[in-house]
C-alpha cells in the first residue's frame, strides 16, 4: 500500500495541539507517513497538508566557478 507524509498544522476550527484519530496521536508540527486512504480522510478533515519533497537545485556554472 502506497504511504504519503502529512504535517499535521492544527490550524482547522477547533483542533487542539495533538489529537486522536483511529488510536495514532497527530501532534502539531510533526510529519506522519500515512497510507493514501488514512491520508484523504486527514486531508479532507483539515488541519492536515502533504508533505512535498524538497527539490534540489543544480549548481550553475557561476556557482561552480565560485567553489573552484
Amino acid at each position: 500500500m502506497a504511504q504519503k507524509k502529512v504535517l499535521y498544522t492544527g490550524l482547522a476550527a477547533g483542533q487542539s495541539s495533538c489529537i486522536r484519530i483511529g488510536g495514532q496521536r497527530f501532534v502539531r508540527g510533526e510529519s506522519y507517513n500515512v497510507d493514501d486512504a488514512l491520508a484523504e480522510r486527514l486531508l479532507a478533515r483539515g488541519g492536515f497538508d502533504v508533505v512535498k519533497a524538497a527539490v534540489k537545485k543544480a549548481p550553475t556554472k557561476v556557482e561552480e566557478e565560485i567553489e573552484s
